[in-house]
Order: structure tokens, then C-alpha cells, then sequence
């Protein structure tokens, strides 16, 4: 890559239809059924469930779903992931990506 090809990229990040992937894939998020279970000073701990739906033009739709373990630190007003882990429902992964949830 030359200076004026890394131009033309950074330049293009910075538009409104600047897709990673081409065709764009979709994807929907639902997260429920979200408890703290813990309180530890500023940290809380939190599970909750989701359900991810991902669709891409020609190629096969998946539906991801499981459980999130999270600690949230309180700082200052708002909240900061300090921890995550994720236990998904399924025996056996044969998805395309599990990027989605990083």
C-alpha cells in the first residue's frame, strides 16, 4: 500500500457508508432478563440472556444465543465493563464468527 491508497482509506472511514464487509452483514441484538447479582463497593455483578441474529446477502443466517456474566465498575456517573464472560447454548460451535461479541 502506497500513501495515497492508505489515504483514500482513512478518508473513507470517516463516511456514513463505509462497511467493513461488502455485502454488509446485519445483525440484531436482544438482551433480557438482566439481574445484579452482586454488589461489591463500586462493582456490580450482572447476568443477563441474549439472543443475536446474523444475516449476510448469499450466505446462511445464524442465530446465536446464551448467557452474559458481566462486572460493571461504577465511575463517575456512569459505568465501565471491568469483566465479561460469555457461556453460550450451544454443545457444539459451528458458526461463522464469534467476533460479534467481543
Amino acid at each position: 500500500e502506497n500513501i495515497v491508497y492508505l489515504f483514500l482509506r482513512v478518508e473513507r472511514s470517516f463516511k456514513m457508508n463505509a462497511w467493513a464487509e461488502n455485502p454488509p452483514s446485519r445483525t440484531r441484538r436482544i438482551i433480557g432478563n438482566i439481574e445484579i447479582t452482586a454488589i461489591d463497593g463500586n462493582e456490580y455483578a450482572v447476568t443477563s440472556n441474549f439472543h443475536l441474529y446474523w444475516s449476510r446477502p448469499g450466505a446462511e443466517s445464524f442465530m446465536y444465543a446464551g448467557q452474559r456474566r458481566d462486572v460493571l465498575r461504577q465511575v463517575g456517573e456512569g459505568f465501565k465493563i471491568a469483566k465479561r464472560e460469555i457461556i453460550m447454548d450451544m454443545a457444539e460451535i459451528n458458526v461463522p464468527t464469534l467476533g460479534l461479541f467481543l
